[in-house]
């Protein structure tokens, strides 16, 4: 592992410091949704809402998809590509953002989700199916990072703090309604309409932001002091984050239920993109590093995934690419997080991994709950929606429980309760596949599961900070997304090479999901360790 004075942020950071007479900010009428920022606000929400119901409703239709395209070696695969460009638009965007603001980046991120949709929506196989979620997901990346940086510029630091309260709320509604939408669509009239849907919506998002250039560009006009909060946002008093909402650096996608509080800041400050006042120009040399490291984690991990989930055909290739992205990753990804997190050596590096092990497990486990209901219980893809919004609800009440006062010094329990919780829900998923129990069963499973990261994710956000100083936040914020996007994408790289490797197309896989959940149980229960090792 890398030293951490040389562990590289996803992102920089530009502190602006500006100030407006209080009285000329409080004069503004109505607050995000007054008339100077109506349309602005709606369309910010609008696109949060997009993104997080394309990452929830894609899981409830996926078995569908994979049916028809005879493409069920390969599910994983439309999960783990679609993180992996994600995060390579996130790293981007960033530096996209320093050097010529959030306005390319956003516009870039609309047109490239509304391309990656409509190839997934008319792809007539799953290999163009795949480069449209690459798309997509590149650009979500894009968006993801724009849209707080469109935030620090164009809203008063007064009224940012409720701007933030809606994204995050924009991630709920999704997260509830989206899977049982997704099963329907799929249903009553096909699984393509789950792609389309967002077509007309983003049309009208991108001319509305079209309007709004000058604000955006010009910043605006009351701004409050906007301090260098080094990539994380206000917590503003709300209880931290994904059902997938985001928890400071979680990326929205990845099937993952909201943490109901502080939105995804994956490493981007609110000022994100605006030049200092010292008008010192950003860092060329260093962008230029960064996005060749991102470049080169994206890469890796495509590399590893496609070869994994190739692995059945016993072919030299398939090995060969599998272990030529392992070392990619290996020789990339820490750059970006603090030394030892491999080791989990105590205190800040232990939190690293356990948020890595959290993902791991949890979207490597929740990826395949719609494929077994379907396939082997055979249940509509609307019940099995219903079973991933069950654990939106776990989560969301996670979430809430660890927001309680008397918790707040005891974040290293809360880690540890959440493994444990994470723990017990995967297991549980595995002796309902073993000995066929009642599929209501599966509620429950999924409810543990997600009561364990509302636990646990919010408390190694809040750790995250507290063990580093605030000069290293913004490092820190952006260590937290790698960890979060590579422990999902290896986690469901791992599970889809145990699927691809092991599926029957003709008898039933039930000993495979048991399989793939007895192994992701026992990486979750490695996340009681982590916490305990989280005390310094």
């Amino acid at each position: 592992m890398a030293h951490p004075d040389h562990c590289i942020p996803l992102t920089t950071v530009d502190a602006v410091m500006t100030t407006t007479p209080q009285d000329q900010i409080q004069g503004r009428p109505g607050g995000p949704m007054g008339p100077d920022y109506r349309l602005l606000t709606v369309a910010l929400l609008a696109l949060v809402t997009i993104i997080a119901f394309e990452a929830m409703a894609i899981s409830t239709a996926m078995p569908a998809v994979a049916r028809d395209l005879d493409a069920v070696r390969s599910y994983g695969l439309a999960f783990s590509f679609m993180l992996t460009a994600e995060l390579l638009g996130i790293v981007l965007a960033g530096v996209w953002a320093d050097r010529r603001g959030p306005l390319p980046s956003l516009f870039a991120g609309q047109l490239l989700m509304v391309a990656g949709s409509a190839m997934a929506g008319l792809a007539p196989t799953f290999t163009v199916l795949l480069a449209g979620r690459l798309t997509a997901g590149l650009g979500a990346g894009l968006i993801i990072v724009a849209l707080y940086v469109v935030i620090g510029r164009a809203y008063p630091d007064a009224l940012r703090p409720k701007v933030f309260s809606w994204i995050s709320a924009a991630w709920v509604l999704p997260s509830l309604l989206g899977p049982p939408i997704a099963g329907w669509l799929t249903s009553t009239w096909s699984w393509r309409w789950v792609f389309l849907i967002v077509l007309a919506p983003i049309a009208v998002t991108f001319a509305v932001v079209s309007t709004q250039g000058d604000r955006i560009r010009g910043g605006s006009t009351g701004d409050g002091v906007v301090p260098p909060d080094h990539g994380v946002p206000p917590d503003h008093g709300v209880p931290p984050d994904h059902g997938v909402p985001p928890d400071h650096g979680v990326p929205p996608d990845h099937g993952v239920p909201p943490d109901h509080g502080v939105p995804p800041d994956h490493g981007v400050p609110p000022d994100h993109g605006v030049r200092p006042d010292n008008g010192v120009p950003p860092d060329r040399s260093g962008h230029r590093r960064l996005a060749l490291l991102g470049l080169g984690v994206a890469l890796s991990a495509g590399a590893m995934q496609w070869g994994s989930a190739q692995l059945a055909a016993t072919q030299v290739f398939p090995l060969t690419l599998t272990a030529l992205g392992l070392i990619g990753i290996a020789a990339t990804a820490p750059r970006l997080v603090p030394a030892g997190t491999l080791l989990m050596s105590r205190g800040l590096p232990a939190v690293m991994m356990s948020r890595f092990l959290l993902t791991a497990a949890f979207n490597g486990a929740l990826t395949f709950i719609p494929l077994m209901l379907v396939s082997e219980r055979h249940l509509s893809l609307t019940t099995a929606g219903i079973m991933l919004t069950v654990g939106a609800l776990g989560w969301a009440l996670g979430s809430f429980v660890q927001g309680h006062h008397g918790l707040h010094n005891r974040r290293s329990e809360l880690v540890v309760a959440g493994g444990a919780a994470l723990t017990l829900g995967i297991l549980l998923l595995a002796a309902i596949a073993q000995f066929g129990w009642h599929y209501y069963l599966v509620g429950l499973a999924t409810s543990l599961s997600g009561l364990g990261m509302g636990l646990a994710m919010s408390s190694t956000s809040v750790l995250s900070l507290a063990l580093s100083p605030v000069s290293d936040h913004g490092r820190t914020s952006s260590s937290l997304q790698v960890a979060d996007v590579l422990g999902s994408v290896l986690g469901i790289s791992a599970a889809g090479a145990v699927f691809a490797a092991m599926h029957s197309t003709t008898g039933s896989d039930l000993h495979v999901f048991v399989l793939i959940w007895m192994s992701l149980a026992a990486v979750a229960a490695l996340v009681m360790i982590g916490g305990q090792r989280t005390r310094t």
